[in-house]
């Protein structure tokens, strides 16, 4: 009779449900997501990462399901108990013998079961799509996992929290509200905090599933989704017994509340194992953290050679090692540091067979045995266990290193991943000390060593599993062994079900190893007419092809390629995910990411949207994509950061510069704001790089890297520096160097001691500030000339560079001259450069108080050859500097102020607000209703500013905004008066411009005799200062105004008959007033 019950509340509710608009409304969105989102109807255009794994299309699916299902099911919960509150039909329901439990089940089931129907068949609608995606892996268990996993947990949660809240509240709409409030905190505030625990839909959890590996952090996964689950649990059990039923119908039962309670618990409990296990970790890499640092100033040893031998024993492995260490300090050393991951268990240390006497602290192993300077000591160590991936970088910011991968829009997260070890795959890399190292591996810190060591490593085989690592493999009985050639910064392990491709390009050996199905995108070069297997000359047309594409990679770098194998692996796309280092490039090794899921907007292999005729699908892939591909995974590293380590007891941190000096670059362009400049100044180099890792530091190494070439190209010209450093590299490859060795050499190439000046450079606070005028790039059919002056009135020297960048054959950019000028306290230049048209041109003044750093220049006017000025340096007295009689007065200064729409006067240091970075934007302003923050773009063309050239720019008003200048006139007569009106553009719908003929700009000149305004109409070759004419001044204030008027939008007919229209920028710069004699 129960049975039969049960079966009519069902149909009953699924009814109320399946009648109702919400439901209807529900079905809609699902179909709508569905035909606008998922379905690619141009599968040609499709997004790469959102169809790459057998997950991608699935998760991409269930998060957008939990958001909407979760909004729905509270609105139809609360709709269904107010019409039931209502309705008297639900009574006859009511009076059935059923009891409250099993009355209260076919109300949630009825609720539950058509929103799980319709769940089903959109999962089921996914994998049909994911199957007639090409080369989208399709998976029935990843679809069925996502189910089960993440929405059913979500459906039961909110279904059983809507339930409990209208059975507490009585009144629908007070109880609408509050699941309202809760869902929107939920979005919007919940799914962060505490690793993601108070997420109910889950949706930054890893979600990937990997072709190499399966599903990454599977068990938080299902410990935080069965939290939910059961908590949803307990909130049914809660609310069934508070279901009003009529008299004479079996009541409430207390017992109801005991499995409530216990679910409740259970539920805690797995959110508090949850929680726990990342607190747990989180206090293991503090305590990682503090014994590096404890340690850090202890003396280390090298390791001269290190013979390992690994065997795999599913999640875990075991590992004898072999070492030969040396002490090649000029002290003994009390004790010997070794270090290993903290989960590996060291079963015997021992010495020429006599057991040595150790202690562990975390990572490090301390060893009780004193080492001579020169000594030389053989240890063998036993060890075993598992791999704690929290070991990796402990100097990255906890915060970042727990932090999901967040993006943009929504997709899959692949989750984090520093090691692997299982059955399956493993794959260990130096940074996680998976065996005993000399030297802690960690970045960005000026303590970090490097140890080049003679490598060689044997494998226990597994069966149908290829081992990688660096060296030529060589199979001895059940072993495979590694032997190097070279001496190798550390040591990789690789072991997984890959399949290979090779070839070899002179000297080097290629390696391409990927997943079985993951290899799609070289389909077009396995049919390649030609290139199959039998066809004549196909050796040398595959040796001329990897000649050149070993010629474009090479391209640009300051060294050859320096191994002689190069294997390309592919890797799950958790690994290394979101990190800020270039861990997946090793010696000899690059890693990748599986099916380049992410690495590019479009599919892998495909023919791009409008290939040219000149080249075919094949030549794109090997020429084009694949040299773009491994610059996005930074193999630009191979090339620079396994090849030597420069050591100084002086220069601490060294190596972090000398790696950047050695690229020949010059500075990386940052965003750089006056008070991270205060703060480099404040702290030096010294200070800065002996610091934590932060931008700022990284900011403090390009400067101080960009004023030392600017210094060293003084004393030298740029071709011979670029040979003197091919030849320093060449001969330091493999090997640490003194920084010593770096500056006497220096002097016996080119008879310059620079010791003194580096000592200066590295620990000075001081900071100089170069005054740039007259800045005009002009040219002729072949040369450009740039012309500029420039003035130094601070206490140090500055250096001013040119730098002359040129393309190679690939589009890289290069260096091809750097010329700079040294400009000693109060010297004023005058400097002419001379370069061929083909280069580009960029003023830098490296470190100094000066923003923008990089200056570039539009070319103003075409020279006659005959009318060239010559190129060199001449001395400049002050007052041809700063001509007598001349006074600008700029936004930066503070005679300059903003007026507001009320009338209200703001000078520049009015609007920025204490401990706020954001002192100026980088992009001019479009708004029409502000003038907001000044304008500071990182490369800039014509802005004045004695030392920081910055506008205030916005879109033109009604006249409301205004800015004024005024200057102090020591004299009275007659001045002209020039403002400096620069260009600038935003692209956009609409072009947005400050200078596009017919503009204009409403200026008012304050004279004794009253105010004038002065309309200035833009004409075609303006120069940026334009004059507002000649004015007789009294001695004292003198006042000039802009307000923000300007003309009508303006519509113009481009070069491609399409009509473009041009809205103008007001520009409030500076102001020039020059006596006329």
């Amino acid at each position: 009779m129960e049975t039969t019950a049960l079966k009519t509340t069902i149909a009953y509710e699924s009814k109320l449900v399946k009648r109702n608009w919400l439901f209807y409304l529900f079905i809609l969105g699902i179909l709508g997501y569905t035909l606008g989102v998922l379905i690619p109807w141009n599968i040609n255009q499709v997004l790469w990462s959102d169809v790459a794994l057998a997950s991608s299309i699935p998760s991409r699916s269930v998060y957008f399901l939990n958001l909407f299902q979760s909004l729905i099911v509270a609105f139809i919960v609360c709709d269904i108990q107010r019409k039931q509150r209502k309705a008297e039909t639900r009574k006859v329901l009511s009076t059935r013998p059923i009891s409250n439990g099993k009355f209260f089940l076919g109300g949630f089931l009825g609720i539950l079961i058509p929103f799980l129907t319709v769940d089903v068949v959109f999962m089921g609608i996914t994998m049909f799509i994911n199957i007639f995606i090409p080369d989208s892996p399709a998976n029935l268990w990843v679809n069925l996992f996502y189910l089960l996993t993440r929405t059913l947990p979500t459906l039961i949660f909110i279904t059983g929290l809507s339930l409990l809240v209208n059975k507490l509240i009585k009144h629908p709409f007070i109880s609408w509200l509050i699941l309202i409030i809760f869902l929107y905190f939920a979005y919007s505030y919940l799914t962060t905090p505490l690793h993601g625990m108070l997420d109910f839909r889950g949706s930054l959890l890893p979600d990937s599933f990997s072709t190499l590996v399966g599903f990454t952090h599977i068990e938080d996964n299902l410990l935080q989704r069965s939290t939910f689950l059961l908590l949803g649990i307990s909130f049914l059990f809660f609310a069934a017994p508070l279901t009003k039923r009529l008299a004479g119908t079996p009541g409430r039962k207390p017992y109801y509340f005991i499995p409530a309670s216990l679910f409740l618990v259970f539920s805690l409990s797995l959110g508090y194992l949850y929680v726990e296990k990342f607190q747990t970790r989180l206090k293991n890499r503090i305590a990682y953290r503090e014994a590096f640092l404890k340690y850090n100033e202890y003396p280390t040893s090298r390791v001269l050679s290190h013979d390992i031998t690994y065997r795999p024993e599913g999640d875990k492995f075991s590992a004898i090692s072999r070492m030969s260490i040396q002490n090649q300090r000029k002290v003994e050393m009390d004790q010997l540091l070794l270090f290993l991951n903290p989960r590996l268990k060291i079963n015997k240390l021992e010495s020429n067979g006599q057991n040595l006497p150790f202690h562990r602290d975390h990572q490090v192993i301390v060893i009780k045995r004193p080492v001579a300077p020169g000594e030389n000591i053989e240890l063998e160590i036993e060890y075993e266990g598992y791999i704690d991936e929290d070991i990796y970088q402990v100097n990255i910011p906890d915060d970042d290193f727990f932090a999901p991968v967040i993006y943009t829009s929504y997709h899959e997260n692949y989750g984090k991943r520093s090691a692997f070890v299982s059955d399956e795959f493993t794959l260990l890399v130096p940074e996680v000390i998976w065996y005993p190292t000399a030297v802690f591996p960690v970045e960005l810190q000026a303590s970090k060593e490097i140890n080049f060591t003679d490598y060689t490593l044997h494998v226990k085989q597994t069966d149908k599993m290829t081992v990688l690592s660096q060296g030529e493999p060589m199979p001895k009985g059940d072993h495979i062994t590694f032997n190097n050639v070279q001496n190798l910064t550390g040591l990789t392990l690789c072991i997984g079900k890959y399949e290979k491709r090779s070839i070899t390009v002179d000297s080097t050996t290629v390696e391409f190893y990927t997943y079985p199905g993951n290899d799609f995108y070289m389909k077009p070069l396995d049919t390649w007419e030609g290139m199959k297997a039998g066809s004549p000359g196909r050796e040398k047309k595959l040796a001329k092809i990897a000649n050149r594409c070993k010629d474009i990679i090479e391209e640009g770098q300051s060294t050859p390629y320096p191994f002689k194998y190069f294997k390309l692996i592919e890797t799950p796309s958790s690994f290394l995910r979101g990190s800020r280092f270039s861990n997946n490039i090793q010696p000899e090794i690059a890693f990748f990411e599986e099916r380049f899921s992410t690495t590019d907007h479009y599919k892998p292999g495909a023919p791009p949207r409008g290939l040219s005729d000149d080249i075919n699908l094949q030549e794109y892939i090997l020429y084009q994509s694949m040299p773009s591909y491994l610059n996005l995974i930074n193999i630009d590293h191979i090339f620079t950061d396994h090849i030597r380590h420069v050591t100084s007891d002086r220069y601490r941190g060294i190596d972090i510069i000398f790696n950047q000096i050695m690229s020949l670059k010059g500075s990386k362009s940052y965003n750089i704001m006056p008070q991270t400049l205060n703060d480099i100044a404040e702290k030096g180099l010294k200070e800065s790089i002996t610091g934590e890792y932060s931008l700022e530091k990284n900011i403090a190494i390009s400067l101080k890297v960009s004023h030392l070439l600017g210094y060293l190209t003084t004393l030298t010209s740029w071709d011979t520096l670029t040979q003197f450093m091919q030849d320093f590299k060449n001969r330091t490859r493999f090997q640490e160097v003194n920084f010593d060795s770096f500056i006497d050499e220096f002097e016996q190439r080119f008879g310059q001691n620079i010791k003194a000046y580096i000592d200066e450079w590295y620990t000075s606070h001081q900071i100089p500030w170069l005054s740039l005028k007259e800045l005009s790039l002009k040219a002729t059919e072949e040369i450009q000339i740039m012309d500029f002056k420039v003035g130094n009135f601070s206490e140090t020297d500055g250096i001013v560079s040119i730098i002359s960048r040129s393309s190679t054959e690939s589009g890289k950019d290069r260096i091809k001259n750097y010329r700079s000028y040294q400009i000693k306290p109060g010297e004023c230049k005058r400097i002419i450069v001379h370069e061929d048209r083909r280069c580009g041109l960029q003023l830098t003044t490296n470190f100094s108080g000066n923003l923008p750093k990089e200056i570039e220049l539009r070319c103003e006017a075409y020279l006659s050859s005959g009318s060239l000025p010559d190129e060199g340096v001449s001395l400049l007295e002050r007052n041809q500097f700063y001509p007598p009689g001349e006074i600008i007065v700029d936004n930066e200064d503070e005679n300059f102020h903003l007026i507001d729409s009320a009338n209200n006067r703001k000078r520049l240091t009015d609007l920025f607000k204490k401990g706020n970075e954001d002192e100026y934007i980088t992009f001019c302003n479009p708004k029409v209703n502000t003038w907001g923050l000044p304008c500071l773009p990182i490369l800039l063309n014509d802005f004045y500013g004695e030392y920081i050239r910055s506008a205030f720019i916005k879109e033109a008003g009604t006249g409301k905004f205004k800015a004024e200048w005024v200057a102090n006139i020591p004299e009275a007569g007659k001045y002209e008066i020039f403002v400096n009106r620069p260009h600038a553009e935003i692209f956009s719908t609409d072009m947005y411009t400050t200078d596009h003929p017919g503009m204009k700009n409403y200026y008012t000149v304050y004279t004794p005799e009253g105010k004038e305004e002065v309309i200035l109409e833009v004409q075609k070759g303006d120069p940026s200062w334009v004059s507002l004419g000649t004015f007789s001044l009294s001695a004292g204030e003198s006042r000039v105004v802009l307000d923000d008027r300007g003309a009508p939008p303006i519509e113009s007919q481009s070069h491609s008959k399409h009509s473009s229209k041009y809205v103008q920028l007001v520009v409030a710069d500076a102001v020039k007033w020059v006596k006329i004699k």
